[in-house]
């Protein structure tokens, strides 16, 4: 008769646990991995939504001259831009709002004259606008000195992680100003 080798069942049940554990190991590997790349891309979805809304404020914001009435409050600002005619003369100027939507408190939306409403980012849990004191030396003014006009604005998302992302704006257009027949609209009652 051979001498016939098996496993016992304690063996097997040691073989079992072993594998068990490397298994947890290995799944716990992947659950926190997965966790930190999920954060990861919120976090980078948040800043690209604070990136996007800034990118589009600035944009606008340069085109307009310190001279035709800027009004800053801390979380909104009212400014006129110019439009041009095809000759590169300013036809009309039109008010343009920035601020957090009473409708909802997570989304930056831009509001301007005879346009629809606007939404340039969402997830947003702050705006913050100041405008350049004389010298340069502080940006915590209501209002634009005409030697230093540039505006800082600051935006806040909150959605998983606190991000926070600040620029200063110049003023490009200080140089320039309206003609004499171009009229300057009041914004809607209660914007400021």
């Amino acid at each position: 008769m051979k001498n016939q080798k098996a496993y016992s069942l304690i063996e097997m049940i040691v073989v079992m646990f072993i594998f068990v554990l490397l298994f947890s190991a290995l799944m716990s590997f992947f659950i926190v991995s997965d966790k930190n790349w999920r954060s990861g891309q919120n976090r980078l979805t948040e800043q690209r939504e604070a990136r996007r809304g800034l990118d589009s404020m600035v944009r606008v914001l340069r085109q307009t001259n310190p001279a035709w009435g800027i009004t800053i409050n801390t979380d909104r600002i009212l400014f006129y831009r110019p439009i041009f005619d095809s000759n590169g003369q300013i036809v009309q100027v039109r008010w343009v709002i920035f601020k957090i939507d009473p409708n909802d408190s997570t989304r930056l939306i831009k509001q301007e004259e005879g346009q629809p409403t606007v939404t340039l980012a969402e997830d947003v849990a702050s705006v913050n606008f100041s405008g350049g004191c004389a010298g340069c030396s502080a940006y915590n003014c209501t209002s634009l000195a005409q030697d230093c006009p540039v505006v800082m604005i600051t935006i806040t998302t909150q959605k998983n992680t606190q991000f926070s992302l600040q620029t200063k704006v110049m003023l490009r257009n200080s140089a320039i100003s309206l003609p004499e027949d171009v009229q300057v609209a009041v914004p809607p009652e209660g914007e400021f």
